[in-house]
């Protein structure tokens, strides 16, 4: 079995099934789904839920499952990730990228919260974000202009459709 994560350092599977218990008893934190073979601890934070995978068991510290969420995505195609940014390497809006690529699928803002201090309010910035699905068959394409006005790509294969 491979390192399940970049920061893991080990590859030897969990022995002592703390985390299958956990997912058993209805008043622990720890979850599983089944789809994608992944232990997960579920939490909420100001009325949103949120989801953190666990790579390896807090008790042994064994790798905790072999994840098979890649199955489910296309491979990121690297021809196509270079091409993109060969076309948009002089671009530094969201509007040259717009001139480039043409019309996005998506075009919103997101909302990002900065937590300085647990004594203070967060911080909310508004970012905006396109996104490109029609550019390709097997991944999106993802611009954001960051709150300091520099530009980000993101690249995301899309999921592969059932029963192929």
């Amino acid at each position: 079995m491979k390192k399940p994560h970049p920061q893991s350092v080990t590859s030897t599977q969990c022995q002592c099934d703390y985390l299958k218990h956990g997912a058993n008893d209805p008043h622990n934190p720890i979850y599983f789904d089944e789809t994608v073979n992944e232990y997960y601890f579920r939490s909420k934070f100001r009325g949103r839920e949120s989801a953190s995978v666990i790579y390896h068991c807090p008790l042994c510290g064994g790798v905790a499952s072999g994840s098979h969420r890649a199955s489910l995505f296309h491979d990121l195609n690297e021809d196509a990730c270079r091409e993109v940014i060969e076309k948009t390497k002089s671009c530094v809006t969201i509007g040259d990228v717009i001139d480039i690529l043409g019309e996005p699928d998506d075009d919103q803002f997101a909302e990002i919260e900065h937590q300085e201090s647990i004594e203070k309010s967060p911080r909310v910035d508004r970012v905006r974000r396109i996104t490109f699905e029609h550019l390709y068959d097997d991944m999106c394409v993802s611009f954001v202009q960051q709150i300091d006005g520099t530009l980000s790509q993101a690249f995301f294969p899309k999921p592969l459709e059932k029963g192929k």
